[in-house]
């Protein structure tokens, strides 16, 4: 149990972690919309991370601690709250393409990774 809570605690920290790394270093740098490019690439990586790490049929531990670390690195709450932001303040097509990218990118890269290493 003890090992289970380390890996839940260490994995989530470390994917929210570099999650707002990555964010910062590319709203700063390349001037990336928080909004709608950060999350969908943070959310189509780690979908992709994902997927090639389980198809490479690890030990439950390691196994445990990617999904972890994915949990924590991706934003689907996060995608939630911005995705509805974009139709309060009216932003239709762009809502739309968020949603869109974000599901279909996140699906392709899964299915992309575990597929590549399966």
């Amino acid at each position: 149990m003890l090992i289970t809570l380390l890996l839940v605690s260490i994995g989530g920290g470390t994917g929210a972690f570099l999650r707002y790394i990555i964010g910062e270093f590319l709203t700063l740098h390349y001037k990336w919309s928080r909004c709608f490019s950060v999350i969908a690439f943070v959310n189509i990586v780690g979908s992709t991370v994902l997927g090639i790490a389980l198809a490479m049929q690890p030990s439950s531990a390691i196994e445990m601690f990617i999904l972890y670390l994915c949990g924590g690195f991706t934003t689907f709450s996060t995608f939630s709250v911005e995705a509805l932001q974009c139709f309060l303040d009216r932003e239709w097509i762009k809502g739309s393409c968020y949603i869109t990218l974000t599901l279909i990118g996140s699906m392709l890269g899964f299915g992309l990774g575990f597929v590549f290493l399966s």
